[in-house]
């Protein structure tokens, strides 16, 4: 997992898609069809660019976004909301993703991501924490997928020949920016991303994630650290989330085979004295 750099080839193709947008209806007097009502305009007179260059723009730009922001985090699988965090930098990144207990399992943490010695997959619960060689998800870990739409995502979403259909849909509760929804489209046996709900500030920060581990709801946004931490050591197994079994405390015997205390006999075992 690569942390990329802004594509300036990229910015020059969402440019001149805007550019060819605006001057559409400024064709000659003769040419009644440009200058028609149908010409796509926002109330303000501007452009109205269609979804996919609107994505691609959002995307590029996030490419050179760097910050920390916290989120609200809701599982699709209905267990109970958490909470999540980002930090991108021009060197890393770390997504966690922070899951309350329920009947089954304890409060843990999943971290994933990159830092200058490679990428990791950690999980932190209060009894340990430990991160897994070369970002390896173990057999029986989920992949949450979310970290793609911050790290190698965005390239794919810029890229406008990419099999993918967008639409301009309302943010979610609670949610701000311009929200898109992508699928692949049906000739595409291999998307270039997940399809779901990615939406972007007029920056290209990313506001709420929708994929399907969950909603991420962005909740406040700070500066990027200098660096990204690794969260625990590297090496040996991924604490169980599974709630810990109570041991059964042990009972005294009551039946015949029951110890007796020390020095005291039962009336069966009693013997009479014999005279000497």
């Amino acid at each position: 997992m690569t942390v990329p750099r802004i594509r300036h080839r990229a910015l020059a193709v969402v440019a001149a898609a805007a550019l060819t947008a605006g001057t559409a209806g400024c064709s000659g007097a003769g040419d009644a069809e440009a200058t028609t009502p149908s010409t796509s305009l926002s109330p303000t007179g501007a452009p109205v660019l269609p979804p996919a260059t609107l994505l691609a723009g959002r995307a590029v730009l996030s490419q050179d976004q760097y910050y920390a922001a916290s989120y609200r985090f809701v599982p699709a699988d209905g267990s109970p909301a958490g909470t999540g965090r980002v930090e991108r930098t021009k060197g890393g990144f770390r997504l966690d993703l922070t899951q309350p207990a329920d009947a089954t399992r304890v409060e843990r943490t999943t971290s994933i991501g990159l830092t200058a010695a490679g990428p990791f997959f950690c999980r932190l619960t209060a009894a340990a924490q430990a991160c897994a060689p070369g970002g390896r998800i173990p057999d029986g870990e989920t992949d949450p997928r979310l970290q793609h739409a911050f790290t190698d995502w965005p390239p794919k979403l810029a890229d406008r020949t990419a099999a993918i259909s967008v639409t301009v849909v309302p943010p979610p509760r609670d949610a701000k920016g311009t929200c898109f929804s992508v699928e692949g489209v049906a000739a595409s046996l291999d998307p270039p991303v997940d399809p779901g709900l990615y939406c972007f500030d007029d920056v290209g920060r990313i506001t709420a994630l929708r994929l399907g581990v969950g909603l991420l709801t962005m909740l406040a946004l700070g500066p990027a650290p200098a660096t990204v931490a690794l969260p625990a050591p590297i090496g040996g197994g991924l604490p169980s989330t599974a709630v810990p079994v109570p041991t059964p405390s042990a009972t005294p015997q009551t039946g015949p085979g029951s110890p007796r205390p020390e020095g005291k006999t039962s009336p069966g075992t009693r013997h009479s004295a014999q005279p000497g």
